[in-house]
């Protein structure tokens, strides 16, 4: 069977933008054609690839599939299509980096415009979400994550540790007068992340501290939790860099230190020799090591 490339441009893009709108504005073609080429493929295909839900279009078994292994061709063929082109050439083309929510706003805006600076040619999307799978479907070239080790597939380099602290904002420890994180648990109110967090040691820390004895406000992101804090509605657990930037927040002493978490730099195993992907690696590497070490 002669497949169309196109017609499989067209797959990935509705797979990865969701909408026949965003795929078409993605593509610069209209909103008519994708479709059109989308209803082509399947049916010389003759299996549903997508179907549609109130998100948008999600990918059927079949159809991720197919993703998962057209994303590895496009990726090849942006690579050679690069090399090919200029040799000579300074790396270029899209890297996408997905991290969490506060490196994303805090740490990585000005490490980005140093490798922008440096290489000009490269094109990035930020993308903050906090999970593992955007890696390993070819969503992201890069992942800044924390985790125990590298799953399967990924290759990663430990950048080193992430530490966290309880805090609360002036505002709140002037009403509540504390010295220590609180023994008389029921007369606070805490913000806690959501169970999505449950693996992670400072979220552990603070359930087994707590134990349900107070009222909890839950979120789904550490912004939302520094925000909330910021506000005087109770306290929480932040990264320490968090902390430290912010004049209204202060630290807590605590009886039981609050264990690290590693930070990892992570990509798919089959992206190792990718130009593009391999400058900005090591460019993030060096840098977020010489802010999480210095």
């Amino acid at each position: 069977m002669n497949w169309s490339w196109d017609n499989i441009r067209y797959f990935l893009a509705v797979a990865k933008h969701g909408t026949l709108t965003d795929a078409a504005i993605a593509m610069g073609v209209s909103h008519t054609t994708v479709q059109r080429r989308l209803v082509a493929f399947e049916k010389e295909l003759q299996t549903q690839l997508l179907t549609r839900s109130k998100q948008g279009y999600v990918l059927t078994d079949a159809g991720h599939t197919l993703y998962i292994e057209a994303s590895k061709v496009q990726s090849t063929l942006t690579s050679i299509t690069s090399q090919i082109s200029n040799q000579e050439a300074l790396p270029s083309g899209r890297v996408t980096i997905t991290s969490t929510d506060t490196i994303c706003s805090v740490i990585l805006p000005k490490i980005i415009r140093e490798l922008i600076d440096q290489y000009p040619k490269l094109e990035i999307t930020l993308d903050n979400v906090n999970r593992l799978s955007d890696v390993r479907n070819f969503e992201a070239d890069i992942a800044i994550r924390t985790c125990k080790k590298p799953p399967e597939n990924l290759i990663g380099r430990k950048i080193g540790r992430l530490h966290f602290a309880a805090c609360a904002s002036t505002e709140y420890i002037k009403r509540h007068n504390i010295k220590k994180f609180p023994t008389d648990i029921s007369e606070h109110h805490f913000i806690q992340l959501n169970s999505q967090y449950s693996d992670a040691p400072f979220y552990q820390w603070l359930d087994k501290a707590v134990q349900g004895r107070a009222p909890t406000t839950i979120v789904s992101d550490f912004m939302s939790a520094r925000n909330l804090c910021e506000a005087g509605i109770g306290i929480t657990i932040l990264p320490s860099y968090l902390v430290s930037i912010n004049a209204n927040l202060n630290e807590l002493k605590v009886s039981t230190a609050l264990a690290p978490n590693d930070l990892w730099l992570l990509s798919h195993a089959d992206l190792r020799d990718t130009e593009r992907v391999k400058v900005a690696r090591h460019f993030l590497f060096e840098r977020l090591s010489s802010w999480l070490n210095g």
